[in-house]
């Protein structure tokens, strides 16, 4: 029977380049399941300099050490913009026993209320 777990991992207003994560209390459930849909929901989108967002899911085995290199990228270079993208992940790639989401946004003065929704089920 599969078991289904529904997140809202990010829900802030965010604003520069820096990169933003989701609660670290989200980490281990975060890595549960082997298929993810991910929902970005973008609001009071502003900026200058045609503003982007990237969001990727890292993985970690002991919550301190990040593999930014093997992770899933779900949205890359999107256009800054209110409205909502869908993205999956086909669990091709083997998680830790953690995962954060990071988001990063590009541009001049790119602000930007954000919600990241995932689900992911475990077989």
């Amino acid at each position: 029977m599969a078991i289904v777990h529904c997140i809202l991992a990010v829900d802030r207003a965010i604003s520069g380049t820096s990169t933003e994560y989701s609660d670290p209390a989200l980490n281990a459930v975060l890595s549960h399941g082997e298929k993810r849909m991910v929902e970005m929901r973008i609001m009071q989108a502003g900026g200058t300099s045609s503003p982007t967002i990237t969001v990727k899911l890292e993985r970690s085995n002991d919550n301190l050490n990040w593999d930014t290199t093997a992770q899933a990228t779900f949205f890359s270079g999107v256009t800054l913009a209110n409205g909502t993208s869908f993205a999956q992940d086909t669990g091709a790639n083997v998680g830790g026993c953690f995962a954060r989401i990071s988001v990063v946004m590009t541009g001049t003065n790119p602000t930007a209320y954000v919600q990241i929704t995932v689900t992911s089920r475990e077989e």
